[in-house]
C-alpha cells in the first residue's frame, strides 16, 4: 500500500547505525556499554564502530522475552 507523498524506507544498515551512534555519542561521552537486540543490522560495520568507540556490545539473547523479535 502506498500513501501519496509518503515514501517507503528501508531497513537501517549497519552503516547507517554506525553514522548514528558517532552523532548521538561523541567519542568522549560514550556510554561503556550498549545492550540491544540480537540483529543483523547490527552488522560488522556497527560492532567495528562500537568497539572502536570504547562500547562494549552486550546483545540479548534470541529467547529473551525483551527481544523484539520473539
Amino acid at each position: 500500500m502506498s500513501v501519496e507523498g509518503e515514501t517507503s524506507c528501508s531497513l537501517p544498515t549497519a552503516e547507517w547505525l554506525a553514522r548514528q551512534i558517532t552523532e548521538a555519542f561523541p567519542w568522549t561521552s560514550a556510554p561503556t556499554c550498549l545492550v540491544g537486540a540480537n540483529d543483523r543490522a547490527y552488522g560488522h560495520a556497527f560492532r567495528s564502530r562500537i568497539r572502536a568507540m570504547g562500547i562494549r556490545d552486550r546483545p540479548i539473547s534470541p529467547g529473551s522475552p525483551t527481544n523484539p523479535k520473539r
